[in-house]
C-alpha cells in the first residue's frame, strides 16, 4: 500500500526527465495536475486551453511523478480542430477531423453522433465542395451591366458540390468600404452563371476592386448562407476613365485591360 503521506502528480513539459541531459528551460513543467488515483490506473488533468495557447507546441512530454520519483513519461498531442476554418485544412492534417457543412465548422470527429451527408470525414480534401475561377480579375467599367460564369468572360466551376444540401446560391461582390452587392447565382452542368451586376461608385478615384464569393445555403429564406471555399482568388476592378487618365498620350498607354479613348473635345 502506499505511504499517506506519499503523492501521485503529473507534469507536462517539453523534454524527457528520464534521460539525463544538461539542465535547460525546456526542463521546467508547463502545467502540473494532481491526480485522480483508482484501484488499477491514474487520471490527469490536462492543462487548460489558455496555457496551450501560450506555448508554440503541439506535443508534451506527459510526466508521472510519485512523490519526486519519475515513475514514467509519454508523448501527448494536443490539437483543435475548430482552429481550422475551411474544409480542405480541416482535411489536410493528421488528426482526427471532420468537416459539418451546414456548421461550416471542423470539429472532433468523435463528437459527431450523427453520420450522415452533412459530414466530410474522408481524409481527402478531394471531398470538399469548392469552386474555380478561369481568371484571376476582369475589368468593367464603372455603371456597365456584367455577368460572371458566361463562358467567354469568366468561367465559375464547381466541384464536388453535395446537390441534396448545397440548393441555393448566391454571388457576393464586396466594396472597398465594405458595403456588398449581391446576385443570385445559378447552377448549370458543374458551372455556375451570377445574374447580372451592375456597379456605380461615387469617388473620383480611377479604380474600385471589388473581392468575389460565393455563398450556399439548404433552404431559400430562413437558412444562413456559408461561404463556398474557393481555389481561386477572384478580383473585379470598377474603373472610370476620367480619372484614370488626363492627356491623350496617357490614356492611349493606358493598358489594354481598360476599354479607354480620349475625347479631345471634353479633354477627359
Amino acid at each position: 500500500t502506499d505511504d499517506p503521506t506519499s503523492k501521485y502528480s503529473c507534469s507536462f513539459g517539453l523534454s524527457s526527465l528520464l534521460i539525463e541531459t544538461e539542465e535547460n528551460d525546456n526542463d521546467k513543467p508547463i502545467y502540473i495536475s494532481n491526480v485522480i488515483k483508482y484501484e488499477n490506473y491514474i487520471e490527469c488533468y490536462s492543462p487548460p486551453p489558455q496555457t496551450l495557447a501560450t506555448i508554440n507546441h503541439d506535443s508534451l512530454i506527459l510526466h508521472l511523478f510519485y512523490n519526486d520519483i519519475v515513475l514514467t513519461e509519454k508523448n501527448v498531442t494536443f490539437y483543435d480542430c475548430s482552429s481550422y476554418l475551411t474544409c480542405t485544412t480541416c482535411m489536410n492534417n493528421s488528426y482526427n477531423c471532420t468537416w459539418n457543412l451546414l456548421t461550416s465548422a471542423c470539429t472532433d470527429n468523435d463528437l459527431n453522433i450523427e453520420k450522415n451527408e452533412t459530414i466530410i470525414s474522408n481524409t481527402s480534401i478531394d471531398q470538399c465542395p469548392r469552386y474555380n475561377v478561369s481568371m484571376k480579375e476582369i475589368f468593367i467599367a464603372d455603371g456597365n451591366s456584367f455577368i460572371l460564369g458566361e463562358k467567354d468572360r469568366v468561367i465559375i466551376q464547381i466541384i464536388k458540390l453535395k446537390y441534396d444540401i448545397q440548393k441555393y446560391f448566391r454571388c457576393i461582390l464586396t466594396l472597398m468600404n465594405g458595403s456588398i452587392i449581391s446576385t443570385v447565382g445559378k447552377i448549370k452542368n458543374d458551372l455556375l452563371i451570377c445574374d447580372s451586376f451592375q456597379i456605380f461608385y461615387d469617388k473620383d478615384i480611377g479604380q474600385q476592386s471589388l473581392s468575389f464569393e460565393i455563398q450556399w445555403s439548404e433552404c431559400e429564406n430562413e437558412c444562413t448562407y456559408k461561404k463556398l471555399e474557393t481555389l481561386t482568388n477572384f478580383t473585379v476592378n470598377i474603373y472610370k476613365c476620367k480619372y484614370l487618365a488626363d492627356s491623350c498620350g496617357s490614356c492611349i498607354l493606358l493598358q489594354d485591360d481598360y476599354h479607354c479613348i480620349w475625347c479631345e473635345t471634353d479633354k477627359s
